[in-house]
């Protein structure tokens, strides 16, 4: 998950991960959350 190859979200879909009663919230908490480059920079001069 952390190199990109796969999400949580899909991983749930599939069975992989178990995740209960259903993936609706875990989707909705997943859409809120930001996705950054790897190589972001922190700190900026």
């Amino acid at each position: 998950m952390i190199l990109g190859e796969s999400n949580l979200l899909e991983e749930a879909k599939k069975g992989v991960i178990n995740v209960e009663p259903e993936v609706g919230p875990l989707a909705t908490v997943l859409e809120l959350l930001d996705t950054f480059d790897i190589w972001f920079n922190v700190i900026e001069p």
